[in-house]
């Protein structure tokens, strides 16, 4: 049996195809003209959410920081410079390829305290709380936001595309 850890790695290492699909359906708007490249990027759900841009950005980072967090690492540095789709993507494909090089066997949240730099000095999570309750929410919120900013527009994107890497199987 799987590991939290383990199911956690995965799960992160899936959050990248489904970024990268979305991405390459927000690329397929901008050529087909649906949507002009500076107006997605620029775009968020509502005044004062984050933007397209920062959405791409915050979900990468929350997944170097938490798999750093929970392996005890030091977080390399990423600047928030990106300033087209194709930087975006490339921050993404960056991000896979960390996770993929980070050894799973050091992901664990046991007896670990996670304090985030926006809460208050005294608070943290605990590890396997941080791991079980606020990653994954987090990453996914990120992730359906970038989605829907796509979505609302013109961006033909559809359930399938966020739901990546699924294997149907039938039966002989």
């Amino acid at each position: 049996m799987k590991t939290q850890y383990e199911v956690l790695h995965a799960q992160l290492l899936n959050a990248c195809d489904q970024m990268l699909s979305i991405l390459g359906k927000a690329d397929s708007a901008i050529e087909s003209s649906k949507v002009t490249e500076e107006k997605l990027l620029s775009s968020s759900i509502v005044e004062g959410m984050f933007t397209f841009t920062k959405q791409v950005q915050v979900f990468t980072d929350l997944m170097q920081g938490s798999i750093c967090r929970l392996s005890g690492v030091t977080k390399p540095i990423v600047s928030d410079d990106d300033k087209t789709l194709s930087d975006l993507i490339a921050r993404v494909e960056m991000t896979k390829e960390y996770i993929k090089t980070c050894d799973i066997k050091n992901i664990n949240g046991e007896g670990k305290r996670i304090h985030l730099g926006w809460m208050p000095e005294n608070m943290y999570f605990d590890g396997d709380d941080f791991a079980e309750k606020y990653v994954l929410q987090n990453v996914f919120f990120h992730l359906v936001t970038t989605y829907n900013i796509l979505r609302m527009n013109n961006g033909e994107i559809g359930k399938m595309d966020f739901l990546t890497n699924i294997q149907m199987r039938q039966d002989k």
